[in-house]
């Protein structure tokens, strides 16, 4: 917590003694308790109080922190998993590591989320909880506690602790105690410094048990230890902290004993009070009191020494460069063969070369495209080619791109036109096969009833042998019956498979197993509990007997008791029957199965052949029940076959003409021919590159088209060389180390490898690294070329000069980084030497010459000599010459002489290699001695001359075969370091080299070498005082007023783990942008992707909006707390002036402070409470050197439109340019317009001004204040207060650090905050408007943000809609994703929908019949058969409850944007049809079945071959005769009637039975039931007439080859597939089918059915075909101007080619939309009133204005006819080209790019060029003819001018250039422009 204000201080040397108390409570601990032996148990609380002295604070916010944390850890990238020893632990898992990143001053530390370690924990405490970082269900953990304890303290005791509680075995715990650094790690196992979480075996399931533990460096605990140490101590003991509610440290024994607890205490005793009262006062002001002074040092003697310094290996150096067997010239494999060292004065590295021979250059591409990106990657290739799997589909996605269509069009055409042929013959050969199968069907269907019926006996004797097939068909068995082979029966079978399918489900539902009829199993029963009675009757005479035999097969109606007690007591008397057998049999049950009953009778009948006609009686009724069966089921399979056959011989019909006509491999054929010319078409140069497609495929994700690619680019290439660049680097510690001691061993590290090619006849003479840029000297065939710039650029782009190669010239180079100086030294064949001086721009992009070579052949009048080596002397424009001869002489460019000093090297020396070291003290020369010995000779240049031996410096034996070398630095350019490379034993050796000279040096140094209160003696008890620096740089209870959430309860000790976790989670801030090279990068993830950032060129602001992704927050702020209101608080403001401390003590945030400037772009975090979250945006500095104004204004634009409260700090006191300081403020005011973007910049600025004192805050705001007023004087409405910051701005003068205000005003700006309204509603919804504006930043596009929201949130919702209305849910696949507010995620209830219910949405009516059925038989099972009307109102209350469900849905994700919306009132009209489409799904058909009389069930407008009711076709009823049957049971209900269903006139078990049975007269008619339904032998004067109620007509419905024009304008021909339904003897005009008041045709405006009354109304040729309803207009608008302005990228990949430079850029463009009209048409109408198509009805209708910038192209912003300047947001300079004053080399640059007279102006932004090129002035063409056009504003131009040097131009000034244009030009008060 805070200091109270006016509170005393602990000093720092009490602060060990102040938690001696804490440790105390543990003296009496054994040392063996938790299992840790030999360790103190330190506990000190997380509500601990522990107040330091304010000269103990370390300021600790020099630079933006929020670098320290960037994205997720992927483990691995810095050493192998399987030398992580975190693997060997059982049970932990890695939260936090430590990784080093390269940062703008060297090496820094980050700390990371290790993702894969992090999600395999989540994953152990609830399975499947974490699928990405971005889809974490940490409800789901919820269900989870966890009782972290924290542990941290020194290796030892950890070691220990891990012994006890992990059991690691005692190697892993070597290895942890070993050192561990860059170069081990890629050696041996090691543990990674971090947070690790560690579950002990012994954790209940309930509460999870758990350790928290910081892993330390190797030299964390040491006071001692550099600041990058202490930092990430303190870091990781901030989480630690905040983690766990009570933290154990483990101190091991060696390290207690140094503990120092009180440095004074013997002081103490000998001091009296008062001088101790004095000495505290006295060291409270020894801590505010440092001393320095400058000394001054002389050397007497100049000197140098060398040290053994670094060891670095690296598997790149020692790589081959090319296969032993590759064929390359021996001339050139000798230069090619070893990597080298990079030459840099401050910079060491190496180039590892690898050849490339003569062989395929194949590139895969496997990855998404937009379809612009797609196009684009297509156009690449002149010839493509297909894979022989790729699929037709993936053909036709190729075939769609426009180019590709256009080269392949007469191929393609020609194919096409085959297959429509093609297909038209075989439709035709199908439907005569059709017509074969079914006639044939019905030729056999007697043949076929008979097998059926055959099949089914064989099924009942296979279930009851005992029964006879022949007397079950009642027929002779010594007959001869061909129906028993089932030909036609097997036949079908095997064409029809489903054929076997139903006649199982018919043996299935025929039950056969068990004899069921309620007569057979009564007498069954009677007689087995008889049985014994009956086998005693011997006479078959007996009355007893006949009368139990007729009891036994008597009524079943009647009791068996009254039926047998007469029998049996009639044969009680002769039988002996006791009198208790009428008791016992009624308690008898007997049970015997079916075939053991039948074979019971057998046996009797053959035992006592006297009952045989009895058991003959008792044995008929087995076969009167088969009999039924086969009366039952042979009709009803039979109709069940013929419905597969109906359903299956379309297919099959097309099987069979496949096969006759080979369509298969006659297709297959056909279709090769056309892959085959359409390569040959699409392959037009086989010389150039071929593209060989693998897979294509498109798919559709939240409305964006994604196509994937997968392909290889084929290309024969000659050999090459690739070369890969390492930098190497070292820490901030080292660097430091090293000033303080030479002999000091830094350890370096390799980053950032570079890859570029080159020729093998090309060989690099020279390569120099200077901070990011970087040259490369290359000796190429036609010369040496220079390439100089961006080391990603280097070897790509064109070299920036040439040297032409001349057989007689030898050339020298040498380099002076630090005057930028470029010297070359060539001679002459004939002897002559020229030096020449050129010079590289401040940025290190070009080299122009600085003067003529100059010939200093008159030097040297000896014989012709040889320069052997050359290099810049000292810091001056002077070059060493080495001549083979061993002269070393100096020239100087200045005086054009050489000075008159020189050296002469001993006779024999063989000087290898020569440099000036990069502090310009000395010049040393590597020479090679004997047997591969190297030795240095160094010569002071301040002394050059007067030691002609030079100082020698011996390596000793660390040189063996060195190829290399090269002299630099590292850190500050006086700890030179000489290095050599050795590629054969893999090292670069690294010499520290200590250089004295004799002038006099100054040296800034402190007076005392500690302060008197600093704690001296003590070595590790950084253990205790850690918690110190963690309160020191971060506040240990946040001092923000807002309440934090109830689940923060600090002495809880048991926590749910997904709030645990998304605690830790909120700690660690992530990178989301960037700004570079002028343009806003929205990160994935937290990182930067260069192949991501491919594939988003041209992509559409939703599309880069889908691609972003803000890594473990997506599911906080999507998900878990997507319901909470955001505010957003960012800090921006000048570097190093303690933003990120400031903003941690605000919100509790977690920005750490770093001494480098190592935060880039933007940084996110979260703070959750109880009501709301805090984002934290951490902005890097404003106005740095290594961003360009426009990226400023980028990174300002995202700030002040997302954030409630901007906190902008600066340092007054350094920085009193006011109106400098908000320069990007207000070059920001004129892109996004606030008046568009109502809910964005809201937020107020508050300028924070930092360490004021009490007496000069008035006159400071005072001085604000002026300032602020002539801001606004000078920019009036446009000023950036009122445009960013909606008017409103706070100035706090901020009282310094520590002091008592500095805390107490923390709750001021909370009170500010609380204030500011809040402008995003739910998590959610400001997740996707952050997004939505990093990526229209990406994509330049400028206007209003909530078209794109409107635009995003239509486009998710239509892509989810057709699944939404079909199943209920947003997605299927992978998952069920229920539909939910897409802003806070809130489901949808269900209401009366369901989800088991599933529609249909298709335009295909053919399409409906599956869904349709499936959805009827979910209701009942033969719906047909129930009430119609019931089934149609089911159908319609499930549609009615889905699209109530979609409705709801809908509003609540579209109800915070405006219903006039256009992209609203489309979805509306796209849900409105798709609802019709829905309803139309679910009408049924209901013209009666094609066979039987039930109305079929199929969709309305059906064009399948039949009407089908979905039934067994087959009445169930019984027969109405059913009286007159003989011999059958009354109980039974078996005998059905056998009729169709839906038949008329009574049930019949059969036609012939009960009624006449002849073939009905009117047979033919539709309708009839085949059959005479008269009484039989009725007087044959009689027709025979069945009982059908209508015979029909019959004849086709005349409504047959209507023109009808559907709702998207497209013409068709309809025919009603129908017949005509009137009576056949009922006259009448015109054929209309059943459906005679409905009409079938769609509405020519939507998809509903035409509401016409009359079925035929469509034969009127004037008929309009409309459903009654009102519609929308499908028009476009055809007023005057621009509807809507869409700024999209045009170009994929566009391509600028100039003098100077070629390179990709996005290009941006306008595209004006025409939207449709918004008037209603009314019911009945097929167009609105007279009234014009207009896209609104609102009465201020808003047109843009139609005029375009002449640059750019963009179309004016304001409404149409407006009276002032014209005004845009402009973009791509498209219609420009460059124009330079100079001569033909001059060109500008901008933005980082070099333009030459006549380069295009594509890659430029009309609006911003301007502000890039500062003072300027335009060029136009002149306007007069006698160029007399001099003024204020103008300028003629006498010289003539590219382009068009014929027209005479004139100079205009910025001013006059935008007013020529008619649109408004910026012009900001600090220009000065011409």
């Amino acid at each position: 917590m805070c200091p109270k204000p006016g509170s005393g201080h602990i000093p720092y040397r009490a602060l060990s003694s102040s938690l001696v108390s804490h440790l105390a409570c543990y003296s009496s601990i054994s040392h063996h308790d938790m299992g840790v032996p030999k360790v103190i148990q330190a506990v000190v609380s997380r509500h601990s109080t522990v107040k330091l002295s304010a000269g103990d604070q370390e300021h600790a916010s020099s630079s933006n922190p929020a670098a320290e944390f960037q994205g997720f850890a992927t483990m691995g990238n810095r050493f192998l998993k399987s030398l992580d020893l975190m693997t060997r632990v059982k049970g932990m898992y890695r939260l936090l590591t430590l990784y080093k990143e390269q940062g703008s001053g060297g090496l820094v530390d980050k700390i990371l989320i290790d993702q894969e370690s992090l999600g395999n924990l989540m994953n152990k405490l609830v399975p499947n909880s974490h699928t990405s970082i971005t889809k974490i269900d940490f409800a789901a953990l919820d269900q989870l506690s966890i009782q972290p304890l924290g542990v941290y303290g020194d290796k030892g005791a950890l070691v220990d602790f891990l012994h006890r509680v992990a059991n690691i075995d005692d190697e892993t715990a070597a290895f942890l105690l070993n050192p561990t650094d860059a170069s081990t790690r890629l050696r041996q196992p090691a543990l990674v410094s971090g947070l690790y979480f560690l579950i002990p075996e012994s954790a209940s399931a309930q509460a999870q048990s758990a350790f928290v533990i910081y892993w330390p460096e190797d030299t964390t605990w040491n006071d001692n230890a550099v600041g990058v140490v202490r930092r990430n101590r303190t870091t990781f003991m901030r989480y630690l902290t905040k983690l766990t509610p009570q933290i154990r440290a483990l101190i091991s024994k060696d390290h207690a004993d140094t503990l120092v607890w009180n440095a004074r205490d013997e002081e103490k005793d000998e001091e009296s009070d008062d001088w101790k009262d004095e000495e505290s006062d006295e060291d409270k002001m020894d801590d505010m009191y440092f001393k320095f002074e400058v000394s001054k040092t002389t050397a007497q003697e100049e000197g140098a020494r060398i040290y053994r310094g670094f060891e670095f290996h690296h598997p790149a150096i020692e790589e081959k460069s090319f296969p032993i067997d590759a064929e390359i010239p021996d001339d050139i494999r000798a230069n090619l063969i070893e990597a080298r060292l990079i030459s840099g004065e401050c910079q060491q590295g190496f180039l590892a070369p690898r050849f490339i021979p003569y062989i395929k250059n194949t590139v895969w591409i496997d990855s998404d495209f937009s379809p612009l990106g797609f196009s684009s990657t297509l156009h690449k290739y002149v010839n493509i080619s297909f894979d022989e799997n790729l699929n037709e589909e993936g053909l036709q996605i190729l075939l769609d791109d426009g180019l590709l269509r256009k080269r392949a069009a007469g191929v393609v055409d020609g194919y096409r036109e085959h297959q429509r042929t093609m297909q038209i013959a075989r439709d035709k050969e199908v439907a005569n096969t059709l017509i074969k199968l079914q006639t044939r069907f019905q030729d056999n269907r007697d043949q076929l009833s008979e097998e059926v019926k055959f099949k089914l006996a064989q099924a009942i004797v296979n279930q009851h042998p005992r029964l006879d097939i022949n007397r079950i068909l009642d027929r002779p068995s010594n007959g001869h019956y061909p129906h028993d082979s089932l030909d036609y029966l097997r036949e079908l079978v095997v064409h029809y498979p489903s054929v076997l399918v139903a006649q199982n489900e018919i043996l299935a539902e025929a039950k056969l197993g068990i004899i069921h009829s309620k007569t057979y199993e009564k007498v069954k029963a009677r007689f087995l509990r008889n049985h014994d009675i009956l086998v005693k009757f011997e006479d078959s005479s007996s009355q007893a007997l006949r009368e139990l035999q007729d009891a036994i097969l008597g009524d079943s109606k009647t009791k068996d008791t009254s039926l047998l007690s007469k029998g049996i007591s009639k044969g009680r008397e002769i039988l002996e029957i006791p009198g208790s057998y009428l008791q016992e049999w009624e308690a008898t049950n007997p049970d015997l199965s079916d075939d053991a009953f039948l074979e019971l009778l057998d046996n009797m009948e053959i035992q006592l052949p006297h009952l045989k006609p009895f058991l003959e009686d008792v044995r008929c009724l087995a076969y009167r029940w088969a009999i039924k069966k086969l009366d039952k089921f042979t009709p009803k399979l039979v109709n069940r076959i013929d419905q597969v056959h109906d359903r299956d011989s379309g297919e099959k019909a097309k099987e069979s003409v496949m096969v006759s006509m080979n369509t298969e491999n006659e297709d297959k054929k056909q279709y090769n021919t056309f892959r085959t010319k359409l390569q040959e078409r699409l392959r037009t140069n086989p010389d150039a590159p071929n593209l060989v497609v693998y897979e294509v495929r498109r798919t559709v994700h939240h409305g964006s088209v994604t196509i994937y690619l997968r392909a290889e680019y084929e290309s024969f290439s000659e050999p090459y060389m690739e070369y890969n660049l390492y930098l190497l680097d070292f820490s901030q510690s080292d660097k430091a180390q090293l000033e303080d001691d030479p002999a000091f061993v830094p350890r370096p590290e390799a980053f950032g490898s570079t890859t570029f090619r080159l020729s093998v006849l090309d060989s690099i003479r020279h390569v120099q690294a200077m901070g990011n840029k970087f040259l490369l000297i290359v000796d190429q065939p036609s010369g040496i070329a220079i390439w100089l710039g961006d080391r990603h650029r280097i070897g790509r782009d064109r070299p920036i000069k040439h040297f032409p190669t001349l057989a007689e010239r030898k050339y020298h180079f040498a380099i002076n980084e630090q005057q930028r100086l470029l010297a070359v030294a060539y001679i002459e064949l004939t002897g002559q030497i020229f030096l020449q001086l050129l010079s590289m721009d401040e940025t290190f992009s070009t080299i122009h010459a600085l003067g003529s070579p100059h010939n200093v052949t008159a030097w040297y009048q000896d014989d012709p000599l040889e320069i052997q080596h050359v290099c810049f002397a000292g810091g001056h424009e002077e070059l060493c010459l080495i001549e083979r001869s061993g002269r070393i002489r100096i020239y100087s460019f200045v005086s054009l002489s050489f000075r008159g000093a020189m050296v002469q090297l001993p006779e024999g020396v063989n000087v290898t290699s020569i440099f000036s070291t990069p502090d310009d003290s000395a010049l040393i020369l590597v020479e090679e001695g004997s047997v591969n010995n190297y030795q240095l000779r160094l010569y002071h240049w301040n002394s050059f001359g007067q030691r002609p031996e030079g100082i020698l410096l011996s390596t000793a034996e660390e040189l063996r075969s060195p190829t290399s070398f090269s002299v630099s630095s590292i850190g500050e350019r006086t700890n030179v370091v000489f290095v050599s490379l050795t590629p054969a034993l893999n090292v670069m050796h690294g010499f520290n080299l200590q250089i004295e000279s004799k002038n006099t040096a100054y040296a800034f140094r402190s007076k005392e070498g500690k302060s008197r209160n600093m704690l001296e003696g003590t070595v590790h008890n950084s253990l205790l005082d850690c918690h110190a620096d963690v309160w020191t740089s971060y506040p240990i209870v946040s001092t923000k007023a807002i309440e934090e959430l109830n689940w923060r309860i600090l002495e809880a000790r048991s926590f749910k783990a997904g709030e645990w976790l998304v605690e830790l989670l909120c700690l660690i801030p992530i990178h989301i942008a960037v700004a570079r090279h002028n343009t806003f990068i929205p990160l994935k993830d937290g990182v930067l992707d260069s192949r991501q950032e491919q594939r988003l060129l041209g992509a559409t602001v939703d599309q880069i909006t889908e691609s972003i992704t803000l890594g473990w927050y997506e599911s906080i702020l999507n998900s878990y707390m997507a319901t909470k209101p955001i505010k957003v608080v960012s800090s921006m403001g000048e570097q190093s002036v303690g933003k990120s401390y400031m903003l941690n003590h605000f919100i509790d945030s977690s920005f750490a402070g770093s001494a480098l400037r190592t935060t880039e772009g933007v940084w996110l975090s979260l703070c959750p409470t109880r009501d709301l979250l805090v984002v934290a945006l951490d902005f890097e500095g404003v106005h740095s050197i290594e961003r360009s104004p426009q990226e400023d204004m980028l990174l300002v634009l995202l700030n002040t439109a997302i954030s409630n409260l901007v906190l902008f700090r600066n340092n007054f006191a350094l920085s009193r340019d006011v109106a400098h300081m908000f320069t990007s403020f207000q070059a920001s005011t004129v892109f996004l317009d606030p008046a568009a973007n109502p809910k964005l910049f809201q937020g107020q600025l508050v300028i924070i001004i930092k360490d004021v004192v009490e007496g000069d805050k008035r006159e400071i705001v005072k001085e604000f204040t002026s300032k602020f007023r002539q801001i606004v004087s000078d920019e009036q409405e446009a000023n950036f207060i009122t445009v960013l910051h909606a008017s409103q701005l706070s100035v706090f003068p901020w009282p310094v650090i520590q002091s008592k205000p500095f805390y107490t005003l923390f709750s001021k700006l909370k009170t500010i905050l609380v204030k500011q309204p809040t402008t995003h509603a739910t998590a959610g919804e400001f997740l996707l408007t952050l997004k939505t504006l990093m990526a229209k930043l990406r994509a330049q596009d400028w206007g209003a943000i909530d078209q794109n929201l409107i635009k995003h949130r239509v486009s998710i919702l239509t892509t989810m809609l057709p699944c939404a209305l079909t199943s209920g849910f947003a997605e299927m696949e992978p998952h069920r994703e229920e539909l939910k507010n897409l802003d806070n995620q809130q489901r949808i209830a269900w209401g009366n929908d369901t989800s088991e219910v599933s529609f249909c949405l298709s335009k295909s009516n053919a399409d409906y019949a599956g869904p349709l059925s499936i959805l009827i038989h979910q209701w009942r099972s033969e719906a047909a058969r129930e009430d119609i009307n019931k089934l149609t109102r089911y159908l319609g209350d499930r549609v009615t409850a889905r699209i109530g469900h979609v409705r709801t849905w809908i509003d609540s994700n579209i109800s915070r944007f405006p219903a006039e919306s256009p992209d609203i009132r489309s979805l509306r009209a796209i849900l409105a049809d798709s609802e019709d489409l829905l309803r139309a799904s679910v009408q049924l058909c209901q013209v009666d079945c094609n066979r039987c009389h039930l109305p079929c069930l199929y969709p309305k407008g059906h064009n399948l071959q039949s009407h089908d009711c979905q039934t067994s076709h087959q009445c169930l009823e019984k027969c109405a005769y059913a009286s007159e049957h003989i011999d059958v049971d009354e109980d039974e209900d078996d005998t059905f009637c056998g009729l169709f269903a839906g038949h008329g006139g009574p049930h019949l078990c059969k036609p012939t039975s009960h009624s006449c049975g002849e073939p009905c007269k009117l047979r033919q008619h539709r309708g009839c039931q085949q059959t005479c339904m008269k009484l039989p032998r009725h007087p044959p004067d009689e027709d025979h007439i069945c009982s059908a109620r209508n015979h029909q007509c019959g004849e086709p419905c005349d409504l047959s080859g209507i023109s009808v024009i559907d709702v998207d304008g497209n013409k068709d021909l309809y025919s009603c597939p129908n017949h005509c339904a009137a009576a056949y003897d009922e006259e009448h005009d015109h054929h209309v089918c059943s459906d005679k008041l409905t009409c079938p045709i769609k509405c020519q405006l939507c998809n509903r059915l035409c509401a016409g009354g009359d079925h035929l109304h469509g034969l009127f040729g004037d008929a309009k075909h409309l459903c009654g309803q009102e519609h929308t207009c499908h028009h476009y608008c055809e007023l005057p101007g621009v509807c809507e302005i869409k700024t999209e990228p045009r170009s994929v990949e566009s391509t600028f080619t100039g003098v100077y430079e070629t390179f990709q850029f996005t290009k941006f463009t306008q595209i004006a939309n025409r939207l449709r009209c918004a008037v209603p048409i009314a019911r009945g109408s097929l167009n609105h009133d007279p009234k014009p198509h207009t896209h609104s009805t609102d009465t201020n209708l808003f047109h843009y204005c139609e005029k375009k910038c002449e640059n750019c192209g963009y179309i004016c912003l304001l409404p149409l006819n407006h009276p002032q300047e014209h005004e845009t947001r402009h973009g791509s300079m498209e219609n420009t080209f460059w124009a330079i004053e100079g001569n033909s080399d001059a060109m500008v640059e901008i933005q980082g790019r070099k333009y030459a007279a006549h380069d295009s102006g594509t890659p430029n932004i009309c609006s911003s060029v301007c502000s890039q090129l500062g003072r300027h002035a335009h060029i136009a063409n002149c306007r007069t003819t006698e160029g007399d056009c001099q003024s204020n504003e103008m300028m003629h131009i006498t010289e003539r001018m590219v382009p068009n040097p014929d027209i005479p131009k004139d100079w205009i000034s910025h001013k006059l250039f935008w007013k020529r244009t008619g649109f408004k030009g910026r012009v900001f008060s600090n220009w000065l422009v011409l």
